[in-house]
C-alpha cells in the first residue's frame, strides 16, 4: 500500500480517509472502536480546539456503523418499500442521490439494489 500524504506530519495510506471527524476524544475512538479493520484517530488544533479525525478506509458498511450520511435512514426506507409498506418517496430519492454524491466523494459505488430498489414502482 503506498503513501499518499500527511496530516500533521503523520503519512497516511492512500486508500486511507478522514471518515469523519469529532470534538470530543471519547467520541472518536467509541467510533475507531465501532468500525472494523484498520483505522486511526489523529488530532488537530483548530483554531485553538481540539478535532479529532477519525482516519479508515471508506466503505458503507463504516459509514452506516457510523450513522453517517442518513444511511440508517436511507436503509429504513428501503426495508419499508421492500416490503410493500408507506415510506416517503421524495426523501428516498434524495438520499438516493445524496448517497451518489457520497459515493463520488469516496470512490464509493452505490450499492445496486439501493438503485434498483429506488427506480421500481412507488408503493
Amino acid at each position: 500500500m503506498g503513501l499518499s500524504g500527511s496530516i500533521n506530519g503523520i503519512r497516511t495510506a492512500d486508500s486511507t480517509k478522514l471518515v469523519a471527524s469529532f470534538s470530543d476524544i471519547d467520541d472518536a475512538q467509541a467510533a475507531l472502536r465501532a468500525i472494523s479493520g484498520e483505522g486511526h484517530i489523529i488530532t488537530e488544533i483548530i483554531e485553538g480546539q481540539p478535532v479529532y479525525a477519525l482516519m479508515a478506509v471508506p466503505s458503507w458498511s463504516r459509514f452506516n456503523l457510523l450513522g453517517l450520511y442518513d444511511l440508517p435512514e436511507l436503509r429504513s426506507l428501503l426495508a419499508l418499500k421492500m416490503l410493500g409498506r408507506e415510506y416517503d418517496h421524495a426523501r428516498l430519492e434524495e438520499l438516493i442521490q445524496n448517497a451518489r454524491v457520497v459515493g463520488e466523494t469516496f470512490g464509493l459505488d452505490v450499492p445496486g439494489e439501493w438503485t434498483a430498489l429506488c427506480k421500481t414502482g412507488a408503493s
